[in-house]
Parts: C-alpha cells; sequence; structure tokens
C-alpha cells in the first residue's frame, strides 16, 4: 500500500529533520514565494501554516505571507534524502502502530 499523505505538527517535522530542523525554520522564517508581493519582495515568511508528508516523504507548507496575508505554499522535496527518508518512514511507522496518523483526505 502506497504511504497516505499525513499532517505533521512542529515537533513532528523536528522529531524527522533532527539537525536539518534548523533549515526547516529557516524556510519557514523567510524563504517562501508569494505571487502577490511578487515584484516587491524576493522571498517571504510563512504563517498560519499547516505542514503535510507526502507519499514520496517530501513536506509540504501551506499557510499564509507573513506580509500581505495572502496564501501561500513552499514543497521541500526531503524524501530524496536517505537519511531523512527513512526517518519520516520510521516515523510512519511508530505513528501507524499508536493510531495517530492524521491522514490528509482529497477533495
Amino acid at each position: 500500500m502506497k504511504n497516505a499523505t499525513i499532517e505533521l505538527s512542529k515537533s513532528d517535522v523536528k522529531t524527522i529533520l533532527q539537525d536539518d530542523y534548523r533549515d526547516f525554520r529557516e524556510i519557514v522564517a523567510g524563504n517562501v514565494f508569494c505571487a502577490h508581493c511578487n515584484g516587491e519582495h524576493l522571498t517571504v515568511g510563512i504563517t498560519d501554516y499547516k505542514i503535510t508528508l507526502n507519499a514520496d516523504n517530501d513536506v509540504h507548507l501551506k499557510g499564509k505571507c507573513s506580509l500581505c496575508g495572502g496564501d501561500v505554499g513552499r514543497y521541500i522535496e526531503y524524501g530524496e534524502v536517505p537519511a531523512l527518508n527513512k526517518r519520516a518512514e520510521e516515523f510512519r511507522k511508530a505513528y501507524k502502530s499508536k493510531g495517530n496518523l492524521k491522514i490528509v483526505k482529497k477533495g
């Protein structure tokens, strides 16, 4: 069975990324593109965001621009990094066995 897209908390992301969590925080703080602010700012921060882990163990952020409040998102390909992919799979297994995964339904 293919992995489901699941919702993550910030602490879940920290568990998966470990030392790489600093890079994630920098992305959240100011490395997101906003089409509404295009031309005024190269990158912005993201607020009020939800985090999901897709079937390929990549992280998707969906929230609001820290400057204008418009909708923004950021896709981060962590699943291509072997160590992070392995930790994401271990995370899925541990939480699935506890019944704690929040599966995101498309529709």
